[in-house]
């Protein structure tokens, strides 16, 4: 699978500093214009990236939903059509997981990459 970068980013806590890497590898990609619930897939690190590309029509919605596999609630939940290409991070545990895919008068387009953290106890 193809990989992409991210920008790099240090985050510093009292205890703890994470480091994001610069490289997440793509895990799924899902396409289509209806609602939809996608495949299963395995995450095996703690952060995910969603990544999608909109095209909408006069009057759009597109919501993506996250959940856990055998969890009766969502994960996370993203309103996408306010940006049409976007992103945003997911900060989740290892495991299996699928999205909900609420679409009107929108064609997608989504990607799940899997990122890896480093993280350094201590100054």
């Amino acid at each position: 699978m193809a990989e992409k970068g991210i920008k790099s980013k240090w985050v510093r806590g009292p205890d703890v500093i994470k480091y994001t890497p610069r490289v997440a590898r793509a895990c799924a990609t899902f396409t289509g214009s209806a609602d939809r619930f996608t495949e299963l897939f395995a995450i095996p690190s703690q952060q995910i990236r969603i990544s999608w590309d909109l095209n909408l029509g006069q009057y759009s919605t597109f919501w993506i939903t996250l959940y856990e596999f055998e969890a009766s609630y969502q994960t996370e939940s993203w309103h996408a059509s306010d940006q049409p290409n976007g992103n945003t991070m997911a900060y989740i545990s290892p495991g299996t997981y699928y999205l909900e895919f609420t679409a009107a008068d929108t064609n997608y387009e989504v990607t799940i990459e899997v990122c890896s953290s480093l993280i350094f106890y201590g100054e």
